[in-house]
């Protein structure tokens, strides 16, 4: 949000209309209902695990809901961060279009392009070892749960330890699905499971 503010600081001049701040403030209107419905379903989510797990058995119905629920969280995340990379993007070419580029301002161009896309490369860095040490300890929590006999201790141990694993989980593997191409992205997408599949 913070440096969508700022793009937007640098590609308007606030001093001359108010069209320019009412830009801004449905920018920030966007950024604050976002935010607010990722903690109501947040919200929602919990309670829908929490109810799932009260009579000790996952019925197909709780599974959907949870799987909607986090369908919806998972796009509006990954509507958030392209809109933050593509606003940063066009700040650049609003720095720099209708300039004529020489040598110096050439090299600016070259430096804001080479910092967008180091800030994309570390967000993916980061969210690939997240994603990897998440993977390895839900393997781990998986062979523990397949030692156990079935049962309310099974889906307990699940609704405990394995759950808040995957939910650990998800959320790198929603960042990167954010920064990879569709094309080489290597497991279905949400849209995928629920209409094609």
């Amino acid at each position: 949000r913070c440096a969508v503010s700022l793009n937007l600081h640098a590609i308007f001049d606030f001093s001359e209309t108010t069209e320019d701040d009412n830009i801004v403030s449905k920018v920030d209107k966007f950024y604050e209902d976002n935010y607010n419905e990722l903690v109501r379903l947040g919200t929602e989510l919990n309670k829908a695990v929490t109810d799932a797990f009260n009579d000790g058995f996952l019925d197909i119905q709780e599974i959907d809901a949870i799987t909607r629920i986090q369908q919806q969280m998972a796009e509006i995340q990954k509507a958030l961060a392209l809109g933050e990379y593509e606003a940063t993007l066009s700040s650049i070419q609003a720095n720099f279009s209708g300039k004529d580029l020489d040598a110096d301002t050439f090299m600016n161009l070259q430096e804001e392009l080479k910092t967008a896309a180091e800030n994309v490369s570390s967000t993916y860095r980061e969210s690939y070892i997240k994603a990897q040490a998440a993977l390895n300890e839900l393997k781990k929590a998986d062979e523990e749960a397949g030692k156990m006999p079935e049962g309310s201790e099974m889906a307990l141990y699940f609704h405990e330890k394995v759950f808040p694993i995957m939910a650990k989980l998800r959320k790198p593997i929603d960042e990167l699905e954010t920064l990879v191409d569709h094309s080489l992205w290597p497991v279905p997408t949400y849209g995928e499971m629920l209409y094609e599949i």
